[in-house]
């Protein structure tokens, strides 16, 4: 009898000795999860383009985001100052790294985008420079 409750106790005490170990295990895998690296796992743009993709940057003074549609691109700017928000738009082609940007309103100036993509660790970026070659609005990362 003292043998079989010896037994039992054993069993008890060892069970709750694995399960406060596994326990234990999870939160530092938690843990270390936390600190993993953030991988980049967008679709490859030199593969399927800049379809459906979106970017976007934020100065302390105005925000810019730019959508890509099939053949054409809307760039949305957000003064925080006048609170105005006013769109441009654009047909566009793309040769992965480049995207020449040709304006629909008269007026605008022919924008040239380089890409830098298939960073794992980063995100795509893309920054403009007008038909003079001069760097123009700011470097934009890739939100999807």
């Amino acid at each position: 009898m003292r043998l079989s409750k010896l037994i039992v106790m054993i069993l008890i005490v060892g069970s709750l000795c694995v399960t406060g170990c596994e326990k234990i295990g999870n939160d530092d895998e938690g843990l270390l999860e936390s600190s993993k690296p953030i991988y980049n796992m967008l679709f490859e743009i030199s593969v399927h383009g800049l379809y459906l993709t979106e970017w976007s940057a934020t100065t302390s003074s105005y925000s810019l985001l730019v959508k890509f549609d099939r053949t054409q691109c809307n760039f949305i700017y957000a003064d925080f100052i006048s609170g105005q928000i006013r769109s441009e738009r654009f047909s566009y082609s793309y040769d992965h790294p480049v995207a020449t940007l040709t304006p629909v309103t008269e007026g605008n100036p022919v924008l040239t985008g380089t890409t830098i993509s298939g960073r794992v660790l980063a995100s795509d970026e893309i920054s403009f420079v007008d038909d003079q070659g001069m760097p123009v609005l700011m470097k934009l990362t890739r939100k999807k």
